[in-house]
């Protein structure tokens, strides 16, 4: 009986990692309709595209250990892709912004969920970067510099490339020992 058991277990298991295998594969190659290919933050004009398009892009990131950052398509908690109207934003351009406050929309679009910024180049700003929300900010994903005067991370697990020039960085973790 116990070996039944345990076959019925395994099999139930590898039921639902086939059923979540094939989940990501429909998302990936069927994404949902994005509401616009532009959109307006902080002034800046951004690409608006889908977890496909930016699983091409930062899916293959890795921390200090070499261990895969983002899966864009498995992590509903850092990526909340149930949402309606959820993508990213990406600029293919060096960005000079007064500020940036990382949030899910705008008062402009207020019916959007944005799952995160993408910079394939450099970001500087004047004042600061902002992610506040602790328990899910969308994510900051720079591959290139950031220079800033105060940056403050939460919410997240959030991406600089090439270096970080800033008076004061204050971010929050729980994964001591990823630093």
């Amino acid at each position: 009986m116990g070996v039944a058991y345990h076959n019925k277990s395994y099999l139930e298991e590898k039921e639902e990692t086939l059923k979540n295998q094939q989940e990501i594969a429909d998302k990936k190659s069927n994404p949902k309709p994005l509401p616009f290919t532009e959109m307006v933050f902080e002034g800046i004009t951004f690409k608006v595209i889908n977890l496909a398009e930016a699983d091409a892009l930062i899916g293959n990131l890795t921390d200090f250990k070499g261990e895969q950052i983002y899966n864009v398509f498995e992590d509903t908690w850092r990526f909340p892709s149930y949402q309606e109207n959820c993508f990213f934003l990406l600029t293919e351009e060096d960005v000079t912004l007064e500020k940036l406050d990382l949030d899910y929309s705008t008062e402009e679009n207020s019916d959007v969920f944005i799952l995160g910024f993408i910079f394939l180049k450099n970001l500087k700003t004047d004042k600061y970067i902002l992610a506040c929300d602790t328990d899910n900010s969308p994510a900051l994903i720079v591959l290139g510099n950031v220079e800033t005067v105060n940056i403050h991370l939460f919410g997240n697990v959030h991406y600089i490339g090439d270096g970080l020039q800033c008076d004061t960085l204050w971010a929050f973790t729980t994964m001591a020992n990823s630093l």
